[in-house]
């Protein structure tokens, strides 16, 4: 006759620990367990498809953002093109230095989730999500802000709502394709504008992704 085995008080006990703990456990079935609900090791989990990549021609719009209602009221990402890259640094060891070189034929369609528009030739980082779409996680930003000189025989006036300026110094950020040659005065209420100054005045401006454009913070007194 075959031995017999019966469950122990303490086995009991485990075991209806068990049986609650996945009963009130909501699992994710994107994520591979273990037989107890535990994220299997990191090493056996999906790596994410982060890429390098260059903004191609057209470069990539910032997002539209309308709310999010039904139709034509949903936020619209900014679309692209992107050439894919990875960093070759095979010489590395014998004195060489790491290169950004493209990828064979390799370009996708990235949607742009921020609030800047990212010019063509810009780096940007990628990623893949779960549904197969490939979305901007970060990017070169344009500069935050320039020095300026106002570059107008009149100057300009609480009147103005822009002037022409050069000698412009580029800050926190790369250098426009296009230079910039106008800055924008703040509106102080629906009939003036805070910032006047004469010609060949300097000034500071800020730059405003959402609009594209630097307005006037500072002016020389």
């Amino acid at each position: 006759m075959s031995d017999l085995y019966f469950l122990s008080e303490t086995d009991l006990i485990v075991l209806r620990e068990v049986i609650d703990w996945a009963k009130n456990t909501r699992l994710n079935p994107l994520v591979p367990r273990t037989r107890f609900g535990q994220a299997e090791p990191e090493d056996d989990l999906q790596s994410p498809d982060v890429y390098l990549a260059k903004v191609a021609t057209g470069g990539l719009p910032a997002m539209e953002e309308a709310g999010t209602a039904p139709g034509d009221d949903y936020d619209q990402p900014g679309v692209g093109a992107c050439d894919i890259y990875a960093i070759d640094d095979d010489e590395l060891g014998t004195g060489g230095t790491p290169e950004l070189q493209p990828v064979a034929n390799l370009s996708v369609t990235v949607y742009n989730l921020s609030c800047e528009t990212i010019e063509a030739g810009r780096w940007v980082t990628i990623q893949r999500t779960a549904f197969g779409k490939w979305v901007m996680t970060s990017g070169q930003k344009q500069a935050r802000w320039i020095e300026f000189q106002v570059n107008d025989g009149s100057g300009f006036s609480v009147s103005d709502s822009s002037v022409s300026v050069d000698g412009v110094v580029y800050h926190d950020g790369y250098e426009p394709a296009t230079a910039v040659t106008t800055v924008y005065n703040k509106e102080a209420d629906g009939t003036a504008y805070l910032f006047s100054g004469d010609d060949d005045a300097e000034g500071v401006a800020l730059y405003s992704p959402k609009d594209q454009k630097y307005y006037i913070v500072q002016m020389e007194c």
